[in-house]
């Protein structure tokens, strides 16, 4: 019992220091780093062409947005896709 104790003491302070964020490596597929890697530099590069993007990724300038935004959010998880694992 004691030792559970501790390890929900150690989790409790990591969520109050890091704000609840646990960082875990993320790998992706070709495709999905293909994505990755223009989402970023596009967001590295403000005055980037979405619609160059757009037709980069076979998709349009909305879900560029949406790419972009998840990628504020989540950073290279967001382009793992939700059926994995």
């Amino acid at each position: 019992m004691k030792m559970s104790q501790s390890w929900y003491n150690l989790i409790t302070i990591l969520t109050q220091v890091m704000g609840g964020i646990f960082i875990r490596k993320v790998e992706l597929t070709m495709d999905e780093q293909f994505k990755y890697e223009t989402i970023k530099s596009l967001v590295n590069h403000p005055d980037g062409n979405k619609l160059a993007a757009a037709v980069r990724l076979g998709c349009i300038v909305r879900t560029v947005n949406r790419l972009i935004l998840r990628y504020r959010q989540e950073g290279k998880a967001a382009f793992v896709h939700g059926n994995r694992g």
